[in-house]
């Protein structure tokens, strides 16, 4: 039947989409750039009342380009089948804008979701604000409906811009995809780290009868907003299957620091998985930048390392971490682990990285606080294993 293409654009991470309509239920598609061949990591399909049927005819493609080396000026074509379409650098930049502020409902709120999964980069300056101009008149989503009931708990930000929620949430049929949110204020929006299925909520049970009970239905989240909000912060939960809405909006209660911060220990509290836990109160952190050595001061290149590190994630990540880090400085490295004691896990990774690393690898002991009395390697660096 053919592939209908209405959009082409390409993101900040050289991730590329094409959106647009297809009456056929699986699509034969490849992106030829230079050399590369490449198939779509995703493909999603959603209904579009423009073409006048119930029917998924609607997709959107993700192609990811982030590993190749394109010159500035570099052919890229699509394959349909047997045809090949070139794909306009023009479109690749312009086309973003283009969909948001004059594709069909289905189309935008499925580009929203790709937003709010972390599959695309949430758009800034104009892009932003013209998303905050559709959202104004789009149609939004009650909290419970015979297709779903959700609950917040907690919706709060604060000046800096940080923010948590929690609630719950049930669907009545089983689904694909997870629930995702974004919040926003005025002029800017950004995603949520949403963790759904993360709490235990035993006390929905009598909802079991409505919707799909777990359990575990509680979910938790939080973000940062690149700015200090500026006016009212809304998050807008993206509600799997229900692709001719945006979602559910909900206002955010401005909070002060200090009562985010209480807040936030009680959800982290709450959630029975330490990784869980950590993702939670890095979303709410600005990146570390990257190490730069001092200005002015020649590299050393020869003696050992003294590595403090504040280990967050799973005990059994320790290996990983301590062999990336082992093979890049490529010197004999004593490690200092900012944890109250060694459990069997951590002590079995540093055993193992002790093995992976011939240039050497020496505990030098664990706790909160580093006795800074005793002698010192010729270069001290703190990492977090996260970052």
């Amino acid at each position: 039947m053919g592939l209908n293409m209405d959009f082409c654009f390409a993101d900040a991470r050289a991730i590329l989409v094409l959106a647009g309509w297809s009456a056929d239920p699986w699509l034969d598609l490849e992106l030829h750039a230079e050399d590369a061949r490449l198939s779509p990591v995703l493909v999603t399909r959603h209904a579009r009342r423009d073409l006048r049927t119930a029917e998924p005819m609607g997709y959107l493609a993700v192609f990811d380009l982030g590993g190749l080396d394109l010159p500035g000026n570099a052919a890229i074509h699509l394959r349909t089948g047997h045809e090949f379409t070139e794909l306009s650098p023009e479109r690749l930049v312009t086309d973003e804008l283009r969909l948001i502020e004059v594709g069909v409902d289905e189309v935008f709120f499925a580009w929203l979701r790709l937003v709010g999964q972390g599959t695309l980069t949430a758009p800034k300056g104009e892009t932003a604000q013209a998303v905050m101009t559709r959202l104004r008149f789009a149609p939004l989503l009650a909290r419970e409906s015979d297709d779903f009931g959700l609950g917040t708990d907690r919706c709060l930000v604060g000046e800096a811009g940080q923010g948590l929620v929690s609630g719950w949430f049930m669907p009545a049929q089983g689904q694909t995809e997870a629930l995702t949110a974004l919040a926003m204020d005025d002029r800017q929006l950004c995603r949520v780290e949403l963790m759904p299925g993360a709490l235990p909520r035993a006390d929905l049970q009598p909802y079991a009868t409505r919707y799909r009970f777990s359990g575990t239905d509680g979910f938790c989240g939080s973000f940062l907003l690149a700015e200090p909000a500026s006016g009212p912060v809304r998050v807008l939960f993206l509600i799997p299957g229900q692709h001719a809405a945006a979602g559910v909006l909900v206002a955010a209660e401005p909070t002060p620091a200090a009562a985010l911060a209480i807040q936030t220990c009680q959800v982290q509290l709450e959630l029975p998985d330490p990784t869980r836990q950590t993702r939670l109160r890095r979303a709410m952190l600005e990146p570390l930048p990257a190490w730069q050595p001092p200005s002015g001061v020649a590299p050393v290149r020869a003696g050992r390392v003294l590595l403090v590190l504040d280990h967050d994630l799973p005990d059994a990540d320790l290996r990983d971490v301590l062999r990336r880090v082992g093979l890049r400085l490529d010197r004999p490295l004593e490690l200092f682990l900012l944890r109250p004691g060694l459990t069997r896990p951590l002590a079995a990774a540093v055993e193992g990285a002790q093995r992976d690393l011939p240039q050497g690898l020496v505990l030098r002991g664990t706790g909160m606080a580093l006795d800074r009395e005793a002698p010192m390697a010729e270069l001290a660096l703190y990492g977090r294993s996260s970052t």
